[in-house]
């Protein structure tokens, strides 16, 4: 039941049926596998599937001053499932509402959201049936390296893509 009105919430705060209309506009493209090459820079310390879902993954990386950086990838059956795993995963945002990464000036994914920090230190994206999450995983001070590593991730994914 609270996960329901944390659905319903959530999709009406962030006018998730609005914005997704407006995606469905665009060509249809997906991914049928996935398996990132590590972004320029870091190095891939694990690679951890996940033992429920053969579609899902965490990378962890290793910045060169010894920052953790992960990547959450989820490869989903469709783009709609994977828009609402985007919206899964705002619901249960602890800050009321995030800002679009194209408000803040970026261009990631179909869709995407960051934290409100400055630099940023989280991407949520997803493009075309892929969801993406990019995050440091300790409490140093962040660089631009998030942003720069979602775009990389994107990339990947938009040249796995193949039209539906």
């Amino acid at each position: 039941m609270t996960d329901d009105f944390l659905m319903a919430d959530a999709r009406r705060r962030y006018r998730f049926d609005e914005v997704v209309a407006e995606l469905a506009l665009r060509p249809s493209a997906g991914v049928s596998a996935l398996a990132l090459a590590p972004p320029e820079s870091l190095v891939l310390v694990t690679r951890s599937p996940s033992p429920q879902d053969g579609n899902r993954y965490v990378d962890e990386y290793r910045t060169s001053d010894r920052r953790v950086i992960l990547v959450t990838v989820h490869r989903l059956a469709a783009a709609s499932a994977a828009r609402e795993a985007l919206l899964r995963f705002l619901a249960n945002c602890m800050a009321p509402e995030l800002p679009t990464a194209a408000s803040r000036g970026l261009t990631i994914g179909d869709l995407a959201y960051t934290d409100l920090g400055t630099p940023i230190r989280l991407v949520a994206f997803v493009r075309h049936n892929v969801f993406v999450t990019v995050h440091y995983a300790d409490g140093n001070e962040a660089t631009q390296d998030i942003v720069r590593v979602a775009r990389d991730v994107d990339r990947q994914i938009r040249a796995a893509a193949t039209p539906l």
